[in-house]
């Protein structure tokens, strides 16, 4: 076994360990009295209360513990209870299938961040995470998890941003019952929620209620085909306005933006909605929006632009539209956007453009309309 060990006293040491690492059960680290204590590429199992010396000082000190890239299994109860100063524990790159018993974690009053990207686990049990108080990062991506139980995040109050990008999670329709409980409600302080490349169909309105916090929500690469009305509707409060600044929801199976879905979010700053199955948007569906600097509708199946399309989007700075089935546009149906600098129509079946479809774009710098049927156009089109 290598260790690698970095400390603010010393540059490096290299401890070279020629037992076997199979089964870690004897204090393997008990010579560590450094920051950072780096076991990578391994085959350890196996890890419990007796594989680290509890009683040495630069175990009592250590504030970085990196043990990916090994064959760790399972972690038993109190493992780490030796460790009240880590702040980042990376289980990363591992083989561990469960976290049953949320006294694995048990004595890391102080850990910040905990990986386990990259393992096998298939579910997350409640109070998993409970003994993580001051957890700001969590990151369970590329996983198999295909359910979270209800309180599994429960006093993870100072967790900021909680990663669950590439399991196989769903939302399940018991979340569209107000009386209970969301796995996400408790996250008060949460910032950035990944949930990207899972089998999530259907967003509820109640899945992210109570995370007023919330700055960015990632739904790309999933199989959604309906957003339910409030559902980006965080808080309990009528009049109290969202922190949402990004929304992605690329690349899924939404065919319909509804009138009220986008209520509330007035901090927006960019929304993603390319390689979905859009077809229909509500007239005032963006009004709201009044912060969004960019909009991404391209790879979809709009045909027309109504007048009302993107009233409300008074700030917008970029709109793609590129790769649709656009084949005719209102008059004035951009008179709303003078803000905008870029426009992207390319890769669409327009035949004509008229006189007034560009009227009050004074800010436009660039517009892009290739690869299109463009046979006819009006009368100062362009001035």
């Amino acid at each position: 076994m290598n260790i690698l060990l970095k400390t603010k006293l010393t540059d490096e040491l290299d401890f070279d360990d020629e037992n076997d690492t199979t089964h870690s059960t004897d204090s393997k680290f008990s010579s560590i009295n450094y920051n950072i204590a780096n076991s990578l590429n391994n085959q350890i199992q196996i890890l419990n209360k007796k594989s680290f010396d509890s009683t040495n000082k630069g175990i009592l000190n250590l504030e970085e513990l990196i043990l990916c890239l090994n064959s760790i299994r399972k972690l038993e109860p109190s493992t780490f209870t030796g460790f009240p100063n880590l702040k980042k524990l990376d289980l990363s790159f591992n083989k561990i299938k469960e976290l049953q018993n949320s006294k694995i974690f048990k004595g890391l009053t102080n850990l910040k961040e905990l990986n386990l990207n990259l393992n096998s686990l298939n579910r997350i049990e409640k109070e998993t995470f409970s003994y993580l108080q001051n957890l700001e990062l969590l990151d369970l991506s590329s996983n198999f998890i295909q359910s979270v139980e209800k309180k599994s995040f429960i006093k993870l109050e100072q967790l900021n941003e909680l990663n669950l990008r590439n399991n196989s999670l769903r939302l399940n329709d018991s979340s569209n019952n107000k009386s209970l409980m969301s796995p996400f409600s408790l996250l008060k302080s949460l910032k950035i929620l990944n949930l990207a490349e899972n089998q999530i169909d259907f967003v509820h309105k109640y899945i992210f209620k109570g995370l007023n916090n919330l700055t960015h929500l990632i739904l790309h690469r999933n199989k959604i085909r309906k957003l339910e009305e409030n559902c980006f509707k965080f808080s309990e409060e009528d009049n109290e306005e969202s922190n949402l600044i990004k929304l992605d929801l690329s690349i899924n199976q939404i065919n319909k933006l509804e009138k009220n879905l986008f209520n509330g979010l007035t901090n927006l700053v960019e929304l993603v909605l390319f390689s979905n199955q859009i077809s229909s948007i509500d007239e005032l569906c963006f009004q709201d929006l009044k912060s969004l600097t960019k909009l991404d509708l391209s790879c979809n199946q709009i045909e027309y632009i109504r007048k009302e399309m993107f009233l409300g989007l008074i700030n917008l700075q970029n709109l793609i539209i590129s790769n649709n089935s656009l084949c005719d546009l209102d008059e004035n149906c951009f008179y709303e956007l003078e803000n905008l600098k870029k426009l992207d129509l390319s890769y669409n079946r327009i035949e004509g453009l008229k006189m007034n479809n560009f009227l009050n774009l004074k800010n436009l710098e660039e517009m892009t309309i290739r690869v299109n049927e463009i046979v006819h156009l009006d009368h100062c089109t362009f001035i």
